[in-house]
Parts: structure tokens; sequence; C-alpha cells
């Protein structure tokens, strides 16, 4: 402490008020004050990633460089996404961000402090899209054993969106694929079936709809001879009776062409004659 210059230890952060006096004789004593100023080194903790579904505002958690004394200064930046935020406030720790879309975003947390080495932290954030669900149109068609459903496409919402079909009622079937969106349903039989596609997004709530399947067996019923023709004569008719199944108005035809709505047929030759039915949906049986 005697020597002009010396080396002083254990320094404080924030301000150190350092006193030099000189004492020569019976002069005045002359004294001066020098400040020394310590900075704390700050560690920018930007606060953890996180993933939201379908937002639009959010409040950012860095740490709060108050935390480090001296005079830091702070700042939010968005480093990336698919669009520009707006930061309420880029100096406050914990601002808001708000005009957020889906997609991937960067925010760098940045902090100076006097002479200390910046220190810099990012965090990201997943705004993840809502899934939805689509399970295609209901349907009534004539009876087939293998149909494909149409749902739709969980890839057209995002790469990790995923789908799935669960059977609701209906007799026992075999779903081909049960995630895939177009799948094909095997071993059915004629009545009334119900699938139900759920589609899920990452965190978001999952989203689901029914498909209900009608499947139509028309069956023919038999043929009534009205009257037998005679000889080469054209006089005979016949009543095609009504089929087992379909949906009714029927259509009849004796050739597979001309379809007519009454089940009778008159003026007939002697022969052979093939008979088709066809419902409402345009099912047929002969």
């Amino acid at each position: 402490p005697d020597s002009a210059t010396t080396t002083v230890s254990g320094l404080s952060y924030g301000d150190n008020i350092l006193v030099y006096t000189v004492d020569n004789g019976i002069c005045p004593v002359s004294i001066d004050t020098v400040i020394v100023r310590r900075y704390q080194p700050v560690n920018a903790l930007a606060g953890s990633d996180d993933t939201l579904c379908n937002a639009s505002i959010f409040q950012l958690s860095a740490i709060n460089p108050i935390f480090f004394g001296g005079d830091p200064q702070p700042t939010w930046t968005q480093v990336s996404g698919p669009n520009s935020v707006v930061i309420t406030d880029q100096q406050l720790y914990n601002t808001t961000i708000s005009g957020l879309f889906y997609g991937r975003y960067g925010f760098a947390w940045t902090i100076t402090n006097g002479s200390c080495p910046v220190s810099a932290d990012t965090v990201y954030l997943d705004n993840i899209e809502p899934p939805f669900s689509d399970a295609g149109a209901d349907q009534t068609i004539c009876f087939q054993e293998t149909i494909q459903l149409n749902g739709n496409a969980p890839l057209d919402i995002s790469s990790v969106a995923e789908g799935s079909w669960t059977q609701i009622s209906g007799g026992s079937v075999t779903i081909e694929n049960d995630t895939l969106y177009n799948t094909l349903i095997r071993d059915l039989v004629p009545g009334n079936y119900a699938f139900r596609w759920e589609v899920e997004n990452s965190i978001c709530t999952s989203a689901s709809d029914v498909v209900n399947i009608s499947l139509v067996d028309l069956q023919a019923n038999g043929v009534a001879i009205i009257a037998q023709p005679t000889g080469s004569s054209s006089n005979g008719s016949v009543e095609i009776k009504a089929p087992n199944g379909g949906i009714p108005p029927f259509t009849y035809s004796l050739d597979g062409q001309n379809f007519q709505g009454d089940s009778s047929f008159t003026d007939l030759a002697a022969g052979l004659y093939d008979v088709f039915i066809r419902d409402q949906n345009g099912c047929e049986t002969t």
C-alpha cells in the first residue's frame, strides 16, 4: 500500500473505491480517489426449447440479467422462422412474441455487461399445426367383399402426423393397414359398417371423423309366367317378382339395356330371356 503502483486483489462485483493519499512533511495531505468497477461475467440462458400447438402468442423465459449486477444490456432477436414475428419488448427477459405461424422459430437472447465477453443463447420453438380428419363421404354401394377407404393423408398436414383406422360397427372385417389413409377393407358381407379415422400431430389434440358404409345385396326372386305364347305368336307375358334386398324403386329389363319401372312384360314370343333388376343405387342382379 505504500507504493504508487500496486496490485489490488479481492475486488467485489460493482464499484470498488480506492483512496490514494500522499503525505509529505508539513505540507497538506493530498488525497485522490479512483473507482475500479468489476463486472460480473454473464451467462445468457434463453430458456428451454418448447413445442407449441396452434399458438399465435408466446411468452419467452430467459434468465433475468439483473442477477449479474452492473449494467447488463440484454436484447432479443429473431434468428429464424417462417415469418417475422412481433417482439413486444426486446430488452425484457420474459417478453411476449406474437404473430406466430406454423413452423420452427429461433430467438437469441444476448447480454453484454461492461468489458466482459458477450454471452448469447438461442431458444427454439416448434409451433405445430392442429390435425384435421376427413374419413371420406358416407356411401351406400353394391355389395363387394373388398372396398377402399378414403381418409385424408396425414403427411399433407406435417411430416410427423399419423393416422389410424378403427372399426366401430358392423360385422368382423380385415383392415389391411390401419395406419394407411386409403387402406383396403376385406372380408365384407352385406350390411352396415362404420369406420373411424383418427389423426394425430405431435402434442396437439387428435382429430377424428367417421365414415358410414352400407353394402347392399340385391338378389333376384324369380319370375311368374302370366301367359304362355301360342304358336309363333308374340302374346306371352311374365311378371318379375320383387327382389330380395336392394333399395327401391327397382327397374326391370329383359335385355340389360332397356329398363322400365313396371315389372310386367307382355307381347313376348317363345324363347329364353335373361332377367335384369336394378335398384336405386344402380346395383344389378340377373
